[in-house]
């Protein structure tokens, strides 16, 4: 009887956890499918970037989706040197369907996106060995704003679709070093690592860094060394075509030049210094970085003390892009957090994988977990609307601006789209010269993107707009130093800041060598008289 009455209880238990289970993995899909849809949502265009990935799908198509020397953006010889697999499925698409590319590039971003929440929980359930604590830390992924934010805008054309192949390839990395395997996991880790490095160069190398920490993690052996070989050696055979076309076009300066552009004033340090790692709504409290110390200080676990080392290590590592791609690692830890804290506000003795357990002994556990999801939600849903993120979008009144310009300038006059002054924008997100150059077949002086892959001119390109944005005088005075100092003279300035800064757009009015000749709700242009 004592035996029957052990398997009732051992069933029961077993079925308590798996519907558990099953509710955190449907509520965390559809909050994360919610959070993901709503960023997007407000647009009929893509979100902030992706105009040179844009131009670059378009000189695809008309080169027979055979891969060009250069790029036809900005008019100024870039080479076409970006990994181009999501360009070529977004061509491919374009092509059989019909769909337009600009909805594309709103569209594809945000679905691919989604298929990562899948992907993590399967990585995370390896990680951690337990499907409880994989189903919160994709609770927590699907939530934290910076596993969605950069990968649903348009230029998560590239971004996303090598974040899902990251996240891939890492699972099966891990499971390599982890257990004994066999050529179907080599296998895959080749095909997901190379579609990571044929869609996104930076995400490429978090895949390399991440490995090499979970190598360490494993405890280092000849096996692990072999099967790292083998995959590397995999990854350079199928990315070959890519490369070599590359090389034979440009030699490996467009390589060198692209691996040297990261953010070299290290802006984000302080993020690390004060543990406020930037991967939530600043407005709310940043649970993120509380649960990972919570579970740092109070598992004492080996996996625990890898998973933040990996976290702050990557942080270093990759100043520019680390706050999104280090989700991954956070999230597990977060889980972890909340399931000690879950325990504690119960008294329950239970380990952090039975969690579920906790939850049935009172009710002060439930809220906890309640109060936790809906903050999380909160600060996702929010999201978008903090220091001004659902104005980075095009809207018609931009496009009927650049077709002007492109109807009424000449093909060699030099148009200058001005930086907005606002703090909390810069050159990566300004979306209005970016875009430009993809929608018109003119040139801007003053677009960043794509000058990565060209020797020596990323830099100068970027100190020329920081020179334009802070300036300290006001209006043709700034201009007149910018001519100067590049030995240009512009023909057309573009201004966006009609009603934020109207004493510069005045500046500009009172002055005899330049009249408007358009303007609409949120643009104005004026020529440069000679």
């Amino acid at each position: 009887m004592s035996f029957i009455k052990k398997a009732i209880l051992k069933k029961q238990s077993y079925d308590d956890e798996g519907f558990f289970f099953i509710t955190v993995i449907i509520l965390a899909l559809i909050l994360g499918i919610v959070v993901r849809l709503q960023f997007v949502s407000g647009s009929k265009y893509p979100l902030n970037d992706g105009g040179l990935f844009y131009r670059m799908v378009e000189d695809l198509i008309a080169n027979n989706l055979k891969l060009p020397q250069f790029t036809s953006y900005n008019l100024d010889n870039i080479p076409f040197a970006y990994p181009p697999l999501a360009l070529y499925v977004t061509a491919i698409i374009h092509l059989f369907t019909g769909f337009s590319l600009l909805s594309l590039f709103k569209i594809i971003p945000v679905l691919i996106n989604i298929l990562t929440l899948p992907a993590f929980y399967f990585f995370s359930r390896r990680v951690t060995g337990d499907r409880i604590l994989a189903s919160l830390s994709l609770l927590f992924f699907a939530l934290v704003p910076r596993a969605f934010e950069w990968f649903v805008m348009g230029g998560g054309i590239s971004r996303s679709f090598g974040f899902l192949f990251a996240i891939l390839a890492l699972k099966e990395v891990w499971e390599l070093f982890s257990t004994e395997s066999n050529w179907k996991i080599i296998l895959r880790a080749v095909i997901f690592s190379s579609a990571t490095v044929l869609s996104h160069p930076e995400i490429a190398l978090f895949v390399i860094y991440a490995s090499i920490m979970f190598f360490f993690y494993h405890r280092p052996n000849m096996v692990n060394v072999k099967y790292s070989l083998l995959i590397g050696l995999g990854v350079l055979v199928l990315t070959a075509p890519w490369t070599l076309s590359v090389y034979n076009y440009h030699n490996l300066e467009p390589f060198i030049s692209a691996g040297g552009s990261g953010h070299k004033l290290w802006f984000d340090i302080i993020n690390l210094i004060t543990l406020n790692f930037g991967f939530e709504n600043g407005y709310f409290l940043t649970i993120y970085g509380v649960f990972a110390l919570i579970a740092l200080f109070i598992k004492r676990e080996r996996l625990i003390y890898f998973l933040y080392t990996f976290l702050v290590l990557g942080y270093i590592v990759f100043p520019r892009g680390g706050d999104n791609l280090l989700t991954i690692p956070v999230s597990i830890l977060a889980a972890y957090g909340l399931g000690l804290l879950i325990n504690i506000s119960s008294g329950s003795q239970a380990g952090t994988r039975e969690i579920y357990k906790s939850l049935d002994q009172s009710r002060m556990p439930k809220v906890v977990f309640a109060f936790v999801v809906i903050y999380l939600f909160l600060g996702a849903y929010t999201y978008k609307y903090i220091i001004g993120k659902n104005q980075l979008r095009l809207t018609d009144e931009i496009i009927q601006t650049y077709q002007w310009l492109d109807e009424h300038a000449n093909p060699d006059d030099v148009i200058m789209i001005y930086p907005t002054a606002e703090g909390n924008r810069s050159w990566w997100n300004d979306y209005v010269a970016e875009w430009f150059p993809a929608l018109t077949s003119k040139r801007s002086v003053t677009t960043v993107q794509g000058y990565e892959w060209i020797p020596t001119q990323f830099d100068k390109k970027i100190n020329s707009y920081s020179q334009l944005q802070s300036c300290e005088d006001i209006g043709p005075v700034c201009v007149l130093a910018w001519e100067m100092q590049n030995q240009m003279d512009i023909d057309y300035l573009v201004l966006d800041q009609i009603t934020k800064h109207p004493d510069l757009v005045n500046s500009y009015s009172m002055d005899s060598r330049y009249t408007v000749v358009y303007q609409n709700a949120p643009l104005i242009i004026f020529e440069k008289m000679e």
